[in-house]
């Protein structure tokens, strides 16, 4: 499944409104700066403060990853097939190693048997 940023902070916003929480303070580290950032965009009236510490580079991802909920992420994943998912994996994955035809050599001298 393809995560985001945005959806990310969908979630966060849904957990939030189970637990009857309305406002909350942001604060995020490194990769979670990133989330903390992209969840006060999303929703500033539910965040009351934001607090950044060492966030990695802030990008708008949303250019390169649009925002789509886990449901319909889920129903894309549903219709993927057995070529789809490989060509996934090649596209992320390096090319296997060539194997090389040597045998493995005695470090034993047998010189004098």
């Amino acid at each position: 499944m393809h995560y985001s940023f945005a959806l990310l902070a969908h979630n966060t916003k849904r957990l939030l409104g189970n637990l009857k929480i309305e406002t909350v303070a942001a604060v995020g580290q490194s990769m979670g700066g990133m989330q903390a950032a992209r969840f006060a965009l999303m929703y500033p009236t539910t965040t009351w403060k934001l607090v950044l510490e060492n966030p990695i580079a802030l990008e708008d991802y949303q250019l390169k990853a649009p925002f789509k909920t886990t449901e319909a992420l889920y129903k894309e994943i549903l219709a993927y097939t057995e070529t789809d998912v490989r060509a996934h994996q090649t596209a992320y994955s390096p090319p296997p190693l060539e194997k090389k035809n040597t045998r493995p050599t005695s470090r034993c001298n047998t010189a004098g048997r």
